[in-house]
């Protein structure tokens, strides 16, 4: 880890506050701790010992708080520590846990305020090795008595299922293909295609560098059980950001398969698919049959596909959380780094929404829906989809913009997600067309299943654009010596395609491609260009 938050050699007078308690995390829950002024209580409240971290080593520390066998996912949970003085707590909501004598735990039964200087790398052990290495290995072999209390969970870290022990690297993550592919495809040369291109705003490179920061310096990914590689962090880039966040085979429910990540705190893995959102993949192939079913007469026209996941409000963590207000909604380490940058204002917290008089925040399912931030994210969404497909195609386009995101990816926000996205159309083509050069490639604007609105009218008319609204399909051409360029409704979890069939607009599109969108696979494409824009 490159960055310090404190201090550990700060003089505290023990005598005086009390003894000092410490709370050992990762280095992910240890930046959103520090970020947010307070360790968050988790279902049993905060872990705590007194274990001070210059006087033990992190396997001891583990041994402490885990017991002997410390699953390979909870291995960095000795990395950063954070300092809690007594004046912080209190007496009553501390609890002392009952393990054997050798294990000094205690848990808080409430959040715990600190401040950034209390957050640090754990100091190097000043003591010999030789004499941890000792009770070290007498210790693991000793089975933890069971407690008097129940097991505790350290701050909001949920703990996800453990890999098979082993000793390096601390982190795995495993990536599952598209039900319908295999690894012999990536042999394929039908399926490599270097002008498939993932795009996204520069702004999303530092994002890389900050997950970088956090990963390992080598993480194993296990990509089918069958090809395994080690992942960088120095290198992490674009590629890596969509290998690593859509690596299920397929995903209807909006629930993380947090078996894949192993060593991997959920905070970082909400923000790897928040980041990953903000991205596109441009490709182009052959239409065989446009529609939702087969059609018995086939054709064969060129399309761009634009690749383009929409904000998922199935469950509390998707990414829709990110325009959402809200006292326990989750937090990945991300939140706040792209709000900023999507939205350009700090995102609000609960206080400005309870004083807030503009109608901007809407109450619905128990937090508060952000209607300014979502209309950013759509715009975002529109100008980075134009500009990658104008830098991407050769053609005069037709471009379509499908209503991504509105149908069960936005469970009970559905009904607002129609009011305000014909809003963020219009704001995200009005700085579209202010942005492309004045010879660009979109000679027409189509809206499918859209309500009319006069700010996009307005902003065709005055770019002498074709618009269009209606009913046609995604991949149908609708208009004369046009190339049509359609987005996708993408999912944050698996491929473009997701389940394939004709259940949904993103496994339809695929069926209806000649290529099946194969090439738009990260690990069969072995071509596959990136860009920042």
């Amino acid at each position: 880890m490159n960055f310090l938050f404190g201090r550990s050699d700060e003089k505290i007078n023990e005598k005086k506050d009390g003894p000092i308690y410490y709370h050992y995390t990762s280095g992910s829950a240890a930046h959103s701790i520090s970020r947010d002024g307070r360790i968050r209580s988790g279902r049993d409240g905060v872990l705590l010992t007194t274990m001070a971290p210059e006087h033990h080593f992190r396997q001891e520390i583990l041994y402490n708080n885990y017991g002997g066998n410390v699953p390979a996912n909870l291995r960095n949970r000795a990395d950063y520590c954070v300092r809690v003085l007594p004046s912080k707590m209190k007496d009553k909501k501390l609890h002392k846990i009952q393990y054997d004598s050798r294990r000094l735990i205690y848990v808080y039964d409430d959040d715990i305020r600190v401040s950034r200087c209390d957050v640090f790398d754990k100091p190097k052990c000043t003591k010999h090795e030789a004499t941890n290495t000792g009770s070290l290995q007498q210790s693991s072999s000793t089975s933890a008595p069971k407690p008097v209390r129940s097991s505790v969970a350290t701050n909001a870290e949920s703990e996800v299922e453990a890999s098979p022990t082993k000793s390096r690297p601390i982190n795995e993550i495993r990536v599952q293909l598209r039900c319908d592919l295999n690894l012999s495809q990536c042999q394929a040369n039908e399926y490599q295609d270097e002008s498939v291109t993932i795009f996204a705003f520069d702004w999303v490179e530092e994002g890389l560098k900050l997950i970088g920061n956090i990963l390992d310096d080598e993480t194993l990914v296990n990509v089918a059980d069958s090809k395994k590689y080690y992942m960088k962090k120095i290198d992490f880039d674009l590629k890596d950001l969509q290998i690593v966040s859509r690596n299920e085979s397929s995903n209807t429910s909006g629930l993380i398969d947090f078996r894949n990540y192993s060593g991997i705190s959920h905070e970082l893995i909400y923000s790897l698919k928040d980041l990953n959102r903000q991205t596109v993949i441009i490709g182009k192939d052959l239409v065989t049959n446009p529609g939702r079913y087969p059609q018995t007469e086939s054709q064969s026209e060129s399309v761009y596909i634009c690749d383009l996941i929409g904000l998922q409000f199935q469950q509390k963590y998707n990414t829709g959380r990110l325009v959402l207000v809200g006292e326990d909604l989750p937090r990945g380490v991300l939140d706040d780094f792209i709000y900023t940058r999507v939205v350009q204002q700090e995102k609000p917290t609960i206080d400005n929404v309870r004083s807030d008089c503009s109608g901007r925040f809407i109450e619905c399912s128990g937090v508060y829906f952000d209607s300014t931030a979502y209309v950013k994210f759509v715009a975002h969404d529109v100008l980075l989809a134009g500009i990658a497909l104008n830098q991407s195609a050769t053609e005069p386009l037709n471009f379509k913009f499908l209503k991504y995101g509105t149908g069960f990816y936005a469970g009970p926000f559905r009904h607002l997600l129609d009011r305000f996205i014909g809003q963020g159309v219009a704001e995200g083509l009005e700085n579209l067309l202010k942005n492309l050069p004045e010879n660009h490639r979109i000679r027409g604007i189509e809206l499918p299943y859209f309500d009319r609105n006069a700010a996009i009218d307005v902003a065709c008319s005055q770019h002498n654009l074709e618009l269009r609204y209606g009913k046609e399909d995604a991949l149908k051409s609708t208009l004369a010596e046009c190339i049509t360029a359609t987005t996708n409704s993408a999912d944050s979890h698996s491929m473009t395609g997701n389940k394939m069939g004709f259940g949904s607009v993103d496994g339809a599109i695929a069926e209806n491609l000649s290529g099946k969108a194969i090439k738009f696979s990260p690990i069969i494409n072995g071509l596959m260009q990136k860009r920042f824009v």
